[in-house]
């Protein structure tokens, strides 16, 4: 078999791709931080054959040299590529005092939503990243060919711990058409953790190893960016191994997934047509799932963040695991850090046509005008008979004390007014201000169900059925 570098599979039609690159811009000026920078692979309309994408450059730093190129979607870091591979003698080389200035490495492109943007940043020893381009292309979908059949997933999405998922969990569990696994005392993902373990089996770094192993680590089959620099032998090798291999493990993933659910249904003696399951964590996650299973449907719960506050700062009081540690500049941080997440969730509603935004407060004070919203949305039996049924059982079944912060659902709402010291208080309120203008909370904790525009449209009902009266109904305390 003829021998070559894996870059060349590049040449192939792009009719006939896996992936194609649409375009690659470059920042060439790294501003005070680098000398210069360059992305030299992909190049803009390559294609591959193959969900194997090809990271290569280089970043010369100025007065703090590259350690990494760190690759990121939606903000998050997928690969990391060590900066330590040698380049020709030349005035980057000589000005920067060192030759190990570029970086080559394989990604699995599979892990990337089906149209992408990437951006690579360098990593500077002094803890400065600085972006040096951006990638945007698409890739297949690794969805069966014939979804007849399979269960869909109903994801549930939040900004956060101590904001309603469990509980809407098992409420959804309790329908006649879905199945959960009881979500109290354990944090059931089976989706998420298939997708995670078969994903880390596709990456070029892991097939490598399966034609180059060196043993010397626990996890010596996992490889690193240093092994999936290494090329294929022979081009039929790497369509198997980039393309067939990928496909076929992250179809194991779909079906250890689809046959743990149905072996929990057939215990519940349901025939369901969906499961019900946290979301994974991370935007690039949630998409790798509404891929890999076709008709995936999301519920984003939110909830007043100062009582999500309260009820994360009373959990963790009562569970060592759980126990929050620090300061006054600890709390600003974690209080920072949730304003974000929301606001990041919620900037997201728009450009997702799969998601709807919940509301805690009307999960517990209107549930079942809220349930068949619900219901609606993941086109379930929303009709007056399943929505109080269902409702019914989540009841009866009921939520364990370890799970609770309050002892009466309707208390948990502006909790935060009660429970927050002053000088906590008035940090919640400042720095969660935009977060409550946005998803509509006025004064302690009452939600106006008042979403922006932006995000009405994404919480308008979907085809459905018509809604039943309202029901009262008994839901847990959080």
């Amino acid at each position: 078999m003829r021998r070559h570098a894996r870059a060349d599979v590049s040449t192939v039609a792009a009719n006939a791709a896996a992936v194609v690159i649409e375009a690659v811009d470059h920042h060439k000026d790294g501003g005070d931080q680098l000398i210069g920078s360059r992305v030299e692979q992909p190049r803009a309309d390559a294609s591959y054959p193959g969900f194997s994408l090809p990271l290569v450059g280089w970043a010369a730093g100025r007065d703090s040299p590259a350690r990494s190129v760190r690759v990121l979607c939606f903000g998050e870091v997928l690969w990391e590529i060590p900066v330590d591979v040698s380049r020709p003698k030349d005035k980057v080389v000589k000005r920067s005092g060192t030759n190990r200035l570029g970086f080559r490495t394989m990604v699995g492109a599979f892990r990337l939503p089906r149209q992408f943007q990437i951006e690579l940043r360098a990593a500077l020893e002094d803890g400065q990243e600085v972006t040096i381009g951006e990638i945007r292309g698409r890739r297949d979908s690794l969805a069966p060919a014939d979804p007849a059949g399979s269960l869909r997933p109903a994801i549930i999405s939040s900004p956060s711990g101590r904001t309603g998922t469990t509980w809407a969990v098992n409420l959804l569990g309790h329908h006649p058409e879905a199945v959960a696994y009881p979500p109290f005392g354990v944090e059931p993902r089976p989706a998420a953790y298939w997708l995670e373990a078969m994903s880390a089996l596709a990456e070029p770094a892991a097939y490598m190893r399966s034609l180059r192993p060196r043993r010397g680590t626990e996890t010596w089959w996992l490889g690193d960016a240093k092994t999936a620099r290494e090329p294929v032998p022979d081009d039929r090798t790497a369509a198997y191994l980039a393309n067939d291999s990928v496909k076929t493990l992250l179809g194991f993933a779909r079906e250890r997934t689809e046959s743990f659910y149905r072996m929990v249904a057939e215990v519940q003696g349901k025939q369901p047509s969906t499961f019900v399951e946290k979301a994974p964590y991370g935007r690039v996650r949630r998409a790798a799932i509404a891929d890999l299973f076709p008709g995936m449907r999301e519920l984003v719960l939110f909830r007043d963040p100062r009582d999500t506050l309260s009820s994360i700062m009373a959990y963790s009081e009562r569970n060592p695991n759980a126990r929050l540690a620090g300061g006054v500049k600890e709390l600003e941080a974690r209080v920072d850090a949730l304003a974000t997440s929301y606001l990041g969730m919620i900037g997201e509603l728009p450009e997702l046509d799969r998601s709807i935004p919940i509301l805690y407060e009307d999960l517990i004070r209107n549930p079942a005008e809220t349930l068949s919203h619900m219901l609606r949305h993941l086109d379930l039996d929303s009709s007056e008979e399943a929505v109080l049924s269902t409702l019914s059982a989540a009841t009866e079944d009921g939520v364990p004390d370890r799970h609770r912060t309050t002892k009466n659902p309707a208390k948990s709402i502006g909790r935060w007014e009660r429970d927050l010291r002053p000088p906590i208080r008035d940090l919640a309120n400042e720095r969660f201000a935009e977060v409550l203008r946005a998803l509509g909370y006025v004064g302690g904790g009452t939600s106006t169900a008042a979403f922006p525009a932006a995000v009405e449209v994404a919480a308008a009902d979907a085809p459905g059925r018509d809604a039943p009266s309202d029901a009262a109904a008994e839901a847990p305390a959080k």
